[in-house]
């Protein structure tokens, strides 16, 4: 068994590299059906996070949010999985949802002392709630994120310009 799954494993991350989208769909619900059968937290973590990889890129961003949502049930110490389900949900709009799973991300890669990813979802978050025109949010977000900056490059003042021009249809 662990080696069946190792080797749908290699063969999805293979397709996916190949870009062969026929065959990745093809083993990729030989998976799916897997991990229906499989207790193992981490195989059905990876193939449904791959699942959600795979619709993402396509553009279905609800069937990816919804894989997201289901790959953080078997792992919910990966900060990666509530980050890309925020960012899929941001794509439908659902900015509400996108805060809950925004604030689940930068809680835990800040527990786990991550500040690299920390100020990376600051950033992005800020971004997400520019184009939502919520500024005030986007304004704490992006001084919560000067906390972790750890680059040579400043982005702030000009996140900070982007919400004066637009503030000001600049």
């Amino acid at each position: 068994q662990k080696e069946l799954k190792e080797s749908y494993m290699l063969a999805l991350n293979h397709l996916a590299w190949k870009n062969d989208s026929t065959n990745y769909r093809l083993y990729m619900e030989d998976a799916k059906e897997l991990v229906k059968l499989e207790n193992d937290s981490l195989f059905s973590f990876t193939i449904l996070r791959s699942i959600a990889n795979n619709y993402y890129d396509k553009k279905n961003y609800e069937l990816a949010y919804r894989y997201y949502v289901k790959a953080s049930e078997y792992n919910d110490f990966d900060p990666s999985i509530f980050y890309t389900a925020a960012l899929a949900n941001s794509q439908i709009k659902n900015n509400d949802s996108v805060d809950y799973w925004m604030q689940k991300a930068i809680n835990l890669a800040k527990q786990q002392k991550d500040t690299a990813s920390v100020f990376h979802y600051y950033r992005n978050y800020a971004d997400i709630q520019i184009g939502a025109k919520k500024y005030d949010k986007a304004l704490i977000n992006i001084r919560n994120m000067e906390r972790y900056n750890r680059y040579p490059i400043n982005v702030a003042p000009f996140m900070t310009a982007i919400i004066f021009f637009q503030q000001h249809k600049l």
